[in-house]
């Protein structure tokens, strides 16, 4: 992929038609290679989350979709909680990445993911454990 496509992730899956769960499935690969230290990636993780939230236009209710979808449900669940964990002990490394404008609305946007989350959870909507991410974003 990086030899292949050096813009932003945004712009490589702008141009191609992928389904919701290969967007998932490219973004948790390209997450773990970052969490490697032998291996190089062009895309860093705060970019990967950065370039996602922009690629679904910050809409949480795709990503709440996501989660309840049984072709993503899982992967996008492990993907996330990964992903939050990891921004919680490097959010400084987003804030540099984002910027100050972009950074205030990611967190927006976060934080209207996790109470809709919640309130998803409080009416059972999950067919799975959700309590960890739940959990996860009080670190965020």
């Amino acid at each position: 992929l990086n030899e292949i496509y050096n813009k932003t992730l945004y712009e490589y899956l702008k141009l191609n038609d992928f389904d919701d769960d290969e967007i998932i499935d490219l973004c948790y690969i390209l997450f773990q290679i970052n969490l490697k230290k032998n291996l190089q990636c062009l895309f860093n993780i705060s970019n990967i989350f950065i370039d996602l939230l922009k690629y679904i236009n910050y809409d949480i209710d795709t990503m709440i979709n996501w989660l309840l979808t049984p072709e993503t449900g899982e992967k996008f669940l492990i993907f996330i909680l990964r992903l939050i964990k990891y921004l919680s002990l490097n959010h400084n490394e987003l804030k540099s990445q984002a910027g100050d404008n972009l950074y205030n609305q990611i967190i927006i946007t976060m934080n209207r993911f996790h109470q809709q989350l919640k309130n998803a959870y409080e009416k059972s909507l999950f067919p799975y454990n959700i309590k960890p991410l739940l959990n996860a974003f009080n670190l965020f």
